[in-house]
């Protein structure tokens, strides 16, 4: 699948363990999830499947090969953005992962934390009201592109909460404002 974002054309492909350490350095990774249970929300929803990129391309993991890909770029530096959760997400999916020794050994970036920490220090506040430290709110602040929570699909079909339906184009293509 070919993902276009602010212009810029991104390969992901699905990882499998033959293909060993995709990435060299630093990339990112975000884990897609059941809906949270709002009645419930302490509850870690079920892993659906996670997608790792390094700025140049990406890779869908799905959980068969989810302790594979960890295990392949455990050496790594990564970033999230909640990471408390994406950890919580990823322990309970593969648990013979030590998903938290990568926070020991000082590999793990979480872009929230970072965001509330720069916020207290430049603001006097934390951010932590709604909306303040969302994904979409820091990729405006910082990167001046807007996430949309409606991103479409070739045929105009939401893409967020679209995991069980198999696809039937191999593009997407985000919307976004022009840089501020």
């Amino acid at each position: 699948m070919d993902i276009t974002f602010e212009g810029q054309v991104y390969p992901f492909r699905p990882w499998k363990p033959d293909f060993g350490p995709v990435f060299t350095d630093t990339f990112a990774f975000d884990c897609e999830t059941t809906r949270i249970d709002e009645a419930r929300h302490w509850i870690t929803p079920a892993y659906v499947l996670g997608a790792a990129f390094d700025g140049r391309r990406g890779h869908f993991v799905t959980r068969e090969h989810l302790a594979a890909f960890w295990q392949a770029h455990a050496h790594l530096p990564v970033v999230f953005h909640h990471a408390a959760f994406d950890l919580a997400v990823l322990r309970q999916a593969e648990p013979t992962l030590d998903v938290y020794a990568k926070v020991e050994a000082g590999l793990v970036w979480d872009t929230l934390l970072l965001h509330r920490l720069y916020a207290l220090a430049t603001a006097g506040h934390t951010a932590g009201g709604k909306g303040e430290a969302t994904l979409e709110t820091c990729a405006k602040l910082y990167l001046g592109v807007e996430l949309p929570k409606d991103a479409t699909d070739a045929e105009g079909r939401g893409v967020r909460t679209s995991y069980a339906r198999r696809p039937t184009s191999r593009r997407c293509t985000w919307s976004t404002s022009p840089r501020t």
